[in-house]
């Protein structure tokens, strides 16, 4: 964070707290951190206890929102044709051919 912010100070000293969810998985590899955080980002409106659908080892759960998420994300107007026909621009649209033996 920027020190010349002004709530620069007040941020570096504030208190953390880690909370211990009734789902958190002892799973050391956190392949599905970034599907568990859009999960609290849906389900968070400020209050210290909420629920945010989750259960322990529950992999149906974690697969329906790996879905949902990334529908959202291709089906979103960004993803649309003039986006990739900008972001393509100058590259070629033929495949590399293989080299005769």
């Amino acid at each position: 964070m920027d020190s010349k912010h002004v709530l620069s100070k007040e941020v570096k000293n504030m208190a953390t707290a880690s909370i211990d969810f009734t789902w958190k998985s002892a799973d050391e590899k956190h392949v599905d951190c970034g599907v568990v955080l859009m999960r609290h980002m849906e389900t968070y409106m400020g209050s210290k206890v909420w629920d945010s659908g989750l259960k322990k080892n529950d992999l149906t759960i974690i697969e329906k929102l790996r879905m949902k998420h990334c529908h959202l994300i291709l089906s979103s107007k960004v993803n649309g044709a003039d986006f990739a026909s900008q972001s393509t621009k100058g590259m070629s649209n033929k495949s590399p051919r293989k080299k005769k033996s």
